[in-house]
């Protein structure tokens, strides 16, 4: 493919198709494909001074007329009617100055719109702007010094507050109830008895706790007659000592 320009005109050749001239807005260098000969591109050259120099020649654009005078840089000529419109031609006096041919004194501002602006506030006298300025600055420089003052007022603080953190951090042992104490002692003493935990939410917990203090009230009840028929036993026996001492007396 090989790409030249002429003007503001580019030829563009691919391949066998014929040469197809495009508008350009902007003058581009010659540009030829890797492996392009110097006769290809020499016989090129002439045969783009040919169709440039010729009348024939047809420019094939997607810019409509109006487009390809802006990208020139000329004035377009007014075809829409918005174009005739006041912010139009004051846009149009603004691009194009006094070659626009739009008259100056057509673009003053109303009186509807001047009080509008300065009902809204747009444009300030310079001494109003300096005033706003200076207040801001002052504003700004308060807060800033009220900040550095609650800054300070905290960093007195900061040791007291520090030392609560740190005792607020400490671990606090709570206070168990009755209700929590006891259910701890029937579980150690559950674990003494059967040899395995077994957790209060565990459905069999209260049949085997009943089990567990029936057991344990059999056995004290052992334990008391055992006691009590020993208890007799020394009793007697303490009898009988004395009766032989009696007879050993006599």
């Amino acid at each position: 493919m090989i790409m030249m320009q002429c003007g503001r005109l580019s030829v563009i050749i691919s391949g066998s198709r014929l040469p197809v001239i495009r508008y350009a807005s902007s003058l581009d260098a010659a540009t030829t494909a890797p492996g392009t000969s110097d006769a290809t591109i020499d016989s090129f050259l002439n045969s783009l001074e040919e169709q440039c120099g010729s009348k024939k020649t047809k420019v094939v654009s997607r810019l409509t007329e109006r487009h390809r005078l802006i990208a020139e840089g000329r004035l377009p000529p007014i075809t829409y009617e918005w174009e005739k419109k006041l912010w139009a031609k004051r846009e149009r006096f603004g691009m194009y100055g006094l070659a626009s041919g739009v008259k100056p004194e057509e673009l003053w501002p109303s009186i509807e719109e001047i009080q509008e602006e300065e009902a809204i506030g747009w444009y300030m006298k310079y001494n109003d702007v300096l005033k706003t300025v200076e207040n801001a600055k002052k504003s700004k420089h308060a807060a800033t010094l009220t900040r550095l003052e609650e800054v300070a007022a905290l960093e007195d603080k900061y040791p007291e507050k520090l030392k609560e953190f740190l005792e607020s951090r400490k671990e606090v042992v709570p206070v168990k109830s009755k209700q929590q104490l006891e259910a701890e002692q029937r579980a150690k003493d559950m674990l003494e008895y059967y040899g395995y935990e077994i957790l209060p939410n565990d459905p069999r917990f209260p049949i085997l706790f009943e089990r567990m203090t029936e057991a344990k009230k059999k056995a004290v009840k052992l334990a008391e007659k055992e006691e009590l028929s020993l208890k007799k036993h020394a009793s007697r026996k303490k009898e009988k000592e004395k009766k032989q001492e009696k007879k050993e007396d006599s």
